[in-house]
């Protein structure tokens, strides 16, 4: 290429994308054999983090790309950042040929840059609404014509918000069989309508709520009705704070529920006594009052250090005042 005059800009763009390409290859090699294993690591409730020995491997490979580049573009280009995904974000869409993914990638940054245009554009929020819907259906539109119809269905349930928020859901535990299920049925789920202006939100907010409770009777149909709480649970980040602290202070599983159901029942009080008539002076003591019994059984429950993590970092009762 540089024989013929060819640009070297050009030289370095092509040999680039080649080496990338080749390192792409390489890597879903690695990921392979866990392809087949993707939903049982969800099942399994894995995280972001790699294993070890499979971490040392793609640093390995990742110096060697570095190696080749510098040795076939030995003028510096820019440095490419150093990103390890986690098993989750590996697997997602790797099971897809490199080709593909490329395409798709191409697809949603197009129709990110146009949903940017319409967003910045002068017009009603309704009128927004529409094109962004309509940009969504061409996007799902162009996904199908890449992907085959196997392709599409598992690429729709690694993407749908329960594959998503899998890494979250601590203390919640469903088969692979399970976690499937509930994907396909949160691939039912709609957006909530926002534009509170429109002259259909009222129905169209009535047809969302008819919805959600449809997908939470056949959750609950699927996972029955003590898992589906813990499902729901699961997913309340107030939850999930506290499996953070029982994490970090070695609090077992019962404390963290106690602690939790305590912590919802100060808030129904709460709530309770700010549809009351009391004057401000009445409702500030009773307040304090709850806030002075619970900060006592946080103590109880927790010990001094965790009760005072949880009330400076966690706390989810933010409406009572603390003590002057």
């Amino acid at each position: 290429m540089r024989g013929i005059g060819c640009p070297e800009e050009t030289v370095r763009d092509i040999l680039t994308a080649e080496i990338n390409d080749l390192f792409v290859h390489r890597r879903q090699d690695l990921f392979r054999p866990l392809q087949s294993r993707f939903w049982d690591l969800m099942a399994q409730g894995s995280g972001d983090d790699l294993e070890p020995e499979l971490k040392e491997k793609l640093e390995a490979l990742d110096e060697e790309k570095e190696i080749l580049l510098k040795k076939v573009l030995p003028i510096a280009g820019p440095k490419e950042k150093k990103y390890y995904p986690g098993f989750y974000a590996s697997l997602l869409d790797d099971f897809l040929p490199p080709e593909k993914l490329q395409q798709l990638g191409d697809i949603s940054k197009k129709f990110l840059e146009l949903q940017g245009k319409i967003q910045t554009n002068d017009l009603p929020g309704v009128e927004k609404q529409k094109q962004i819907a309509l940009l969504n259906e061409q996007s799902s539109t162009e996904q199908k014509s890449i992907l085959s119809p196997e392709e599409l269905e598992e690429f729709n349930l690694r993407n749908s918000p329960v594959a998503q928020q899998r890494g979250n859901l601590l203390g919640f535990n469903a088969s692979e069989e399970e976690l499937r299920a509930m994907a396909r049925l949160a691939l039912n789920e709609k957006p909530a309508p926002r534009d509170k202006e429109a002259s259909d939100y009222e129905a169209k907010s009535a047809e969302y709520r008819a919805a959600q409770a449809s997908i939470g009777k056949q959750m609950k149909a699927l996972l029955g009705d003590k898992r589906f709480e813990e499902y729901e649970r699961s997913k309340d980040s107030s939850f999930q704070n506290l499996r953070k602290l029982a994490h970090r202070y070695d609090l077992s599983s019962q404390t963290m529920l106690e602690v939790y159901e305590m912590a919802r029942s100060t808030l129904k009080d709460v709530s309770a006594f700010k549809k009351t008539n009391l004057d401000s002076d009445e409702r500030d003591a009773a307040l304090e009052t709850i806030r002075q019994q619970t900060a006592r059984a946080m103590i109880a429950k927790l010990g001094a250090r965790a009760a005072e993590t949880y009330r400076r970092n966690f706390n989810n009762w933010d409406e009572i005042p603390d003590s002057k």
